[in-house]
């Protein structure tokens, strides 16, 4: 579960392109504390990116975009401006926040990773019923490389099908285009970055 912003652009783009809504129910993983914190607040807490236990976890769906961008931006102009979106200080620092779940109820690695040993809980989830904070997502992980830069590759055609149906007078004025080409690879970067 991720919390994009802008989101009726990632919606949009989750919607098209990152299709396959896990199967219920989803299992939360997690200790005697964390269980208790459940009950007591009737909610799961979501964190930040920049706090996971893997910072790389953003930082890698973003080279991938990087790379994919970089092969095609001599080809056209519109991706050679997006090129500069992926570069810049302090980037990472826009806030979304994840909350894992897994289609396995009893997985040992999630045990291991999430349960504090011999004494933690699998929580069964039906999320078709459960109440999502508005701006969050439910998407599916994709771990192989080779899929995450299909995705990629998906989103940034639908990216350039968006930015050619500006107008004109926008698209060919560099300053105009400008903040269009660094907004719209951003949104999408930041509404699937933590899937990969």
């Amino acid at each position: 579960m991720t919390s994009a912003q802008n989101v009726p652009l990632a919606q949009e783009i989750l919607d098209e392109v990152l299709s396959g809504v896990p199967r219920e129910p989803l299992y939360h993983y997690t200790t005697q504390n964390g269980l208790w914190g459940i009950v007591k607040s009737r909610g799961i807490w979501a964190t930040h990116h920049q706090y996971l236990n893997d910072i790389k976890e953003f930082v890698h769906a973003k080279e991938i975009f990087r790379e994919v961008l970089a092969k095609s931006a001599k080809a056209d102009p519109l991706l050679k401006g997006m090129c500069g979106a992926m570069n810049g200080e302090g980037f990472e620092r826009v806030n979304l926040y994840v909350t894992s779940f897994s289609e396995d109820p009893d997985s040992l690695a999630q045990w291991r990773a999430y349960a504090g040993g011999a004494s933690g809980f699998s929580l069964g989830f039906d999320i078709g019923a459960t109440v999502l904070p508005s701006p969050f997502i439910v998407a599916r992980c994709i771990y192989d490389e080779e899929r995450q830069r299909e995705k990629v590759v998906s989103v940034i055609a639908k990216l350039l099908s968006r930015l050619r149906r500006l107008p004109p007078e926008i698209i060919e004025t560099p300053q105009s285009a400008k903040p269009y080409l660094y907004l719209f690879p951003r949104v999408a970067l930041h509404s699937f970055a933590l899937i990969f």
